[in-house]
């Protein structure tokens, strides 16, 4: 029997392997790889502790502030979409 915290980290794995598969995509130097990760685990915890609309409204919150550190908007859109949210970079 898996405890909760082996559970919680192969799901923490695959969200670390999802986001290297987007960066790759995106030709993102691994250099520059941890402000994404970071991004992606934040995404990951409002995804656990909300739903609805609250989700939305703190994942955009989320996306703001990072597209506003300088990521690229487009691999941000991306991450976002791997967490069935639809974000677009503010203008």
């Amino acid at each position: 029997m898996k405890t909760l915290q082996e559970v919680k980290q192969a799901e923490v794995t695959d969200v670390q392997n999802a986001v290297r598969s987007i960066l790759d995509n995106h030709g993102i130097n691994p250099v520059f790889t941890m402000p994404y990760m970071a991004c992606a685990l934040e995404l990951y915890r409002i995804c656990k502790k909300y739903s609805g609309t609250t989700k939305e409204n703190e994942a955009k919150i989320a996306l703001d502030k990072w597209f506003a550190r300088g990521l690229n908007a487009e691999v941000l859109a991306d991450i976002a979409a791997y967490f069935g949210i639809t974000w677009s970079a503010p203008s």
